[in-house]
């Protein structure tokens, strides 16, 4: 199982799993402002570290990161989790919420209707 992954630590995350590897200034460049304080990085990744969602590659002179979980398998984790938690585990739940809360558009619908068909399909 993976472990869960906090708001500021999905911000680093998104930052990680588009190098190889990075420093703590190196990601600091790639948020907007008002960016968060360096020791504050550091510490989400020490805490992603002791996860096991990333590694330290290297030590000298700066610490290097790398993230080690794939953005998928955290995504999906992430997506399991929400769902049971939120929507007691029922898929049509979800998309109730999502259309009573407006966020179904054409385009989304129509590629929603696509992706059931196909699945039907297949059954």
């Amino acid at each position: 199982m993976i472990p869960r992954i906090s708001g500021s630590e999905w911000k680093i995350m998104k930052i990680l799993w588009t190098k190889d590897t990075a420093t703590v200034n190196e990601i600091l460049a790639e948020f907007s402002d008002p960016k968060p304080p360096a020791p504050a990085v550091f510490t989400f990744l020490n805490r992603l570290t002791r996860k096991g969602i990333v590694e330290v590659v290297a030590t000298s002179p700066l610490k290097r990161f790398r993230a080690i979980m794939p953005e998928a398998d955290c995504a999906r984790s992430e997506f399991h989790s929400l769902l049971d938690k939120v929507f007691d585990g029922q898929v049509s739940n979800l998309v109730d919420t999502i259309v009573a809360e407006g966020q179904l558009d054409d385009a989304d619908a129509k590629k929603l209707e696509k992706m059931l068909k196909e699945r039907k399909k297949k059954a």
